[in-house]
């Protein structure tokens, strides 16, 4: 190979070099000296963070839902805190779940509100392209005022 790295034939001084499983072989780079690194072998991509919030000003009595924007193609969302809120009422319970198109995986339950008190969640959860969180309340009342906040950072997939 081209770039295989042999006792007659080494890489530039100060190449980078990398063991694929069978033999060292020198990474390739641009003229600066740059290596660019793709997909699943990259170090660290961060894009920006994450922060968004929801509401409902106007409840209907029973069960409620608020749901977060969903990723887009092209990146992942590392989310590290969920807040929900009722500002009105003790409702029933309240759960946070990771959504994907066709299903939900539920990672928090708080069946112990209190009205006008902050829930939160704080952990981490990965989302890719069409994932979102979604908050949900059982037991409101007609009127609630109910909140939902978000946190993390966004990556691309790519370096």
């Amino acid at each position: 190979m081209v770039n295989e790295v042999h006792p007659f034939r080494t890489p530039a001084p100060n190449a980078p070099i990398i063991w694929d499983g069978t033999d060292w072989r020198a990474i390739a780079g641009d003229t600066a000296g740059r290596v660019q690194v793709r997909g699943e072998d990259q170090l660290f991509s961060y894009k920006d963070r994450y922060a968004e919030e929801k509401s409902n000003i106007n409840a209907a009595a029973g069960p409620n839902s608020l749901e977060a924007s969903n990723v887009p193609a092209g990146e992942v969302w590392f989310v590290q805190a969920v807040s929900m809120l009722n500002r009105n009422t003790a409702a029933t319970n309240v759960y946070a779940e990771a959504r994907a198109p066709g299903a939900g995986v539920r990672f928090f339950l708080d069946d112990s509100l209190v009205a006008d008190v902050v829930t939160l969640w704080n952990g981490l959860i990965l989302l890719k392209a069409g994932d979102h969180i979604r908050v949900h309340w059982e037991g409101c009342s007609a009127g609630d005022e109910l909140y939902m906040w978000v946190h993390g950072y966004k990556m691309t997939l790519e370096t």
